[in-house]
């Protein structure tokens, strides 16, 4: 398991969380 593969899933899960509440954006 490499740190950048769990970066990925990381920025992954980050960039859903956003998608769905766009208020953390604010």
């Amino acid at each position: 398991m490499a740190p950048e593969s769990v970066r990925s899933d990381r920025r992954a899960a980050e960039f859903m969380n956003f998608s769905l509440q766009p208020s953390v954006l604010q």
